[in-house]
């Protein structure tokens, strides 16, 4: 006969055998569903990436060839050598560059020299003036000019408008100003008299 106590271990070893069977393999299969939604979420996610890398690309104006040495896609960087190149290669001054980004001339010299660097505002519009002709850029200089005549014009006008100071109307006003000097002092003079009067009475009443 076989040995009961072996007989009984091997048949507690089948039933536990098959009650973790029974609970591991619904968990089997639940991890098995997850790493499959992972997966697609995975694949998702690296779409939509691609879809933004390509949104972003198109939305940010590409640089010229040749117009700036360190610009790369999808950026728009800054770089005092060819800030000088774009103003030399379109014939301007940099008073006559400085409309172009709204900025002074003193400022275009500081960023040529690399002492600063411009804002971000004025680096893409330092991209978009390169994508220019110099026809193009004279038409814009053009556009700008009569802003500023007009401006002159009106300095002018009002300047026109003042009433010329002859020489009889100045020493009209130095007379009255020297008579008001005149006057002031008496009265202060006056003053003092009164002080010392009243100091004096005062002194012999003691």
């Amino acid at each position: 006969m076989p040995n009961i106590a072996s007989v009984l271990k091997s048949e507690v070893a089948r039933l536990t055998r098959k009650e973790v069977r029974a609970q591991v393999d619904p968990l089997r299969q639940q991890v098995a569903a997850q790493r499959k939604s992972i997966a697609a979420l995975k694949l998702d996610i690296a779409k939509l990436q691609k879809a933004l890398n390509a949104a972003g690309r198109s939305k940010t104006p590409a640089l010229p060839a040749g117009a700036s040495g360190d610009g790369s896609a999808g950026q728009v960087r800054f770089s005092a050598k060819g800030l000088l190149k774009l103003r030399k290669r379109l014939g301007l001054s940099r008073a006559a560059f400085a409309p172009l980004l709204g900025v002074s001339a003193p400022a275009i010299a500081t960023w040529e020299s690399g002492a600063s660097r411009p804002r971000q505002a004025s680096i893409e519009k330092l991209a978009l003036v390169r994508k220019l002709g110099k026809r193009q850029v004279d038409q814009l200089l053009a556009q700008h000019a009569p802003k500023a005549k007009a401006a002159g014009k009106v300095t002018k006008r009002a300047s026109r408008k003042l009433p010329p100071v002859n020489e009889a109307d100045r020493k009209t006003s130095a007379r009255r100003s020297a008579k008001k000097a005149a006057a002031t002092s008496g009265r202060k003079g006056s003053l003092k008299n009164q002080s010392a009067k009243s100091a004096r009475a005062a002194a012999a009443g003691q």
